[in-house]
């Protein structure tokens, strides 16, 4: 239960990880067009939503991260002491091992229960891994986009470009703008 929801958590953390990224990144690429349009209110919004998004996802990971222990180790211990109440009827029973023997098997549970406390971190750590692998392996796997024969066929064949390239007669003014943005 916990592993999933680990898993899950990561992946949604991940996802908006990268989509607060590409708003950062967004950003700094139009920042003319940003600050021309009077947009640092919007993006600033923009950012801090998408921020908080990620910070939720992050504390619902670390959450999970954080039951998870105490509820493996709890586990753990209902295991360990029920093997050991199978040892003390096992010694105590009439006919049973010697006393010097129980301690021995109790050791051993100890030791066992012990082991048990490290395997937890593991198992939480290979679930975040796992979120992190299963978004690098979508990305990977994703197939292309197929480009049309007929279309590819009806396309005209273009020389190699040897000179420069001009830009003429181009404006754009904003909605509600008194000003050109670009003429």
């Amino acid at each position: 239960v916990f592993g999933r929801t680990i898993r899950r958590a990561s992946k949604r953390a991940l996802k908006e990880q990268a989509t607060l990224l590409k708003v950062v990144h967004e950003v700094f690429d139009a920042l003319p067009v940003v600050k021309t349009s009077n947009a640092e209110g919007y993006e600033r919004r923009r950012f801090r939503r998408t921020n908080r998004r990620m910070f939720d996802e992050q504390m619902r990971a670390r959450q999970a991260k954080a039951l998870a222990s105490p509820v493996v180790e709890t586990l753990a211990l209902l295991i360990v002491m029920s093997a050991a109440l199978v040892a003390a009827w096992w010694v105590f029973r009439p006919g049973g091992p010697a006393p010097a023997e129980f301690l021995t098997v109790l050791v051993l549970l100890g030791a066992a229960g012990a082991s048990m406390r490290p395997v937890t971190g593991v198992h939480v750590q290979i679930k975040e891994s796992q979120a992190a692998a299963e978004r690098l392996l979508a990305g990977l796997t994703m197939e292309s986009e197929p480009v049309q024969p007929a279309l590819r066929r009806s396309l005209p064949a273009l020389p190699r470009h040897h000179a420069s390239i001009a830009i003429e007669d181009v404006s754009f003014k904003y909605p509600h703008a008194s000003r050109w943005a670009l003429q």
